[in-house]
């Protein structure tokens, strides 16, 4: 069983979130709205693969709660549109939050708390792993749905032709970028993780780096750090070498297509993307465990989502029905990895062998990536916490980051200034910082 965070810690962090907990905790309410006679209509908003036909799935198996679905762009989006809405009273009843956003969207006042019953069923059928990242200041606040596992997909077909093996250490991805730019100077090893926050921060957790503890009522915040900088100048190197692209978004899509990117780092749910985004490399790629700083397996999480009751939802009771049905059913969890469109590791580990059977596995020669994703999830660090200021910290990184792709700071001294926005944001929230 994979644990983000000791049982202890968790006790910490209930502590220091507690102030933002009142703010926006009514206490669930088993009956919240949920009076009428026929059914109820509820809507859910969310950008993850798969979500109208899981919506859809839900609708036609039974006839007491009917969901309509609202489509966000993108993740990025998900926040801004969700806390627009609340301001203007159009909210949905089931919202969609990560878990490095979910103490923000708390702190925010829009979520409720879940029901004593709904909390009780997270209790008993998710692991710590997920518990300790969706129970804060004594209440529960959404259903996990995937633990997003950090891996390496590469190309085994590259790999295989020149014989050369896929690296395990961080020392080893550098000596086979070397490799394979000199074996071919139109292709790097993969993209460089300094210019996205989430792999920046994925790369820090994996390395031992923790940016937010709670001890008693405040939080500590340490962004800048020995181990964020050491991590940092081997990023650096990687560029300054050119062993690792450093284009934009649409340009590294280009050059993945065009057989040019040998591995990409990201999270298990990565497995339903790539079929639909580069259909012609099916059976070219495989899954395996990220490279590691000591040699020993590590991984981290990068994203994964959770489901959440809003603040202005007057079906609470529907609601959790329906988040219950996609998490912790079978037909839930088959209807949303269906076709291989979603490649999601199940929160609850019961509905892994769900996953595993529906999960078409071609595009990655029939390899099991659940298991690797097993795998990468059993070697997360413990040490972990997100912090209640993830929209800022975001935004910072973002800021910081533009400047180093102009030359004008390096990317190690990058942190500090992060830091100093996390911190005053919490400081201007009233949240106490050590």
């Amino acid at each position: 069983m994979t644990h983000f965070a000791p049982f202890a810690r968790r006790t910490a962090l209930a502590a220091a979130v507690s102030l933002l907990v009142v703010a926006c905790s009514g206490g669930g309410d088993d009956d919240a709205g949920d009076t009428t006679d026929g059914p109820v209509t509820i809507t859910f908003m969310s950008w993850l693969r798969n979500s109208e036909a899981v919506v859809d799935a839900f609708n036609s198996s039974q006839d007491d709660i009917i969901v309509e679905f609202q489509t966000t762009p993108s993740a990025s989006d998900n926040y801004t549109t969700l806390a627009n809405s609340s301001r203007a009273g159009t909210a949905p009843d089931v919202a969609t939050v990560e878990y490095p956003f979910l103490p923000d969207v708390l702190a925010q006042g829009l979520l409720r708390p879940l029901s004593e019953d709904a909390a009780a069923q997270v209790a008993e059928e998710f692991p710590d792993a997920a518990r300790n990242l969706v129970e804060l200041g004594g209440e529960t606040w959404s259903y996990p749905l995937d633990l997003a596992a950090w891996v390496l997909y590469y190309r085994a077909d590259l790999f295989d032709a020149h014989g050369i093996e896929v690296p395990t250490t961080w020392a080893e991805y550098e000596e086979v970028a070397r490799q394979i730019k000199d074996i071919d100077p139109a292709a790097r090893i993969g993209a460089t993780t300094s210019h996205d926050p989430g792999a920046i921060a994925s790369l820090n957790w994996q390395a031992g780096a923790r940016w937010f503890t709670a001890e008693d009522d405040a939080w500590t915040v340490d962004i800048d750090n020995d181990v964020t900088r050491e991590v940092a100048e081997m990023q650096e190197r990687l560029v300054a070498e050119d062993l690792v692209w450093a284009d934009e978004d649409e340009l590294l899509g280009q050059k993945q297509a065009a057989g040019q990117t040998w591995t990409q780092l990201a999270g298990s749910w990565n497995g339903g993307y790539l079929p639909i985004n580069y259909e012609d490399q099916a059976g070219l790629w495989r899954v395996a465990l990220p490279p590691s700083f000591t040699g020993e397996p590590a991984s981290a999480g990068n994203g994964g989502a959770t489901f959440a009751v809003t603040a202005d939802s007057e079906h609470q009771q529907a609601a959790e029905a329906f988040i219950a049905w996609m998490t912790t059913t079978e037909e839930g969890i088959a209807a949303r990895v269906e076709g291989g469109a979603s490649s999601v590791l199940p929160a609850n580990p019961d509905l892994v062998p769900v996953a595993k059977d529906v999960f078409d596995t071609s595009f990655f020669g029939g390899q099991d990536i659940y298991a690797v994703a097993e795998q990468a999830a059993a070697a997360i660090p413990a040490e972990w916490t997100w912090g209640p200021a993830q929209s800022t910290m975001d935004t910072a990184f973002r800021d910081a980051i533009a400047q180093v792709k102009a030359g004008s700071i390096p990317l190690r001294d990058i942190f500090a200034s992060v830091q100093e926005s996390v911190i005053g944001n919490l400081t201007d929230r009233g949240i106490a910082v050590d």
